[in-house]
């Protein structure tokens, strides 16, 4: 058995960086009462899940194809919050 280094060559694994084909924005980061959630595209809103920062899952909103969404925050207690934004091509997830 031969021994010492080998290279062994295999094709990138990964998946392509999509970050800037959908722009949302979300503002105002930190909130408190409302935060509102806007495409910077021709991409549509479809759902939007809330989760806690231990993963779980807290609300689900089903939008039908917005560009705005409007959250309203008022019943969660003080922390940080996921809020998984999905269209039919891409999911984002943004710290709250």
């Amino acid at each position: 058995m031969n021994s010492g280094l080998f290279l062994v060559k295999q094709p990138n694994l990964s998946i392509p960086d999509i970050k800037n084909r959908v722009n949302f924005s979300l503002y105002p980061n930190p909130a408190s009462n409302e935060v509102i959630i806007k495409t910077k595209s021709r991409a549509l809103i479809n759902s939007v899940k809330i989760y806690s920062i231990l993963g779980k899952e807290i609300k689900t909103l089903n939008i039908s194809g917005k560009s705005s969404v409007s959250l309203d925050l008022s019943s969660f207690a003080k922390g940080i919050y996921l809020i998984q934004i999905n269209n039919n091509t891409f999911k984002k997830l943004i710290k709250l």
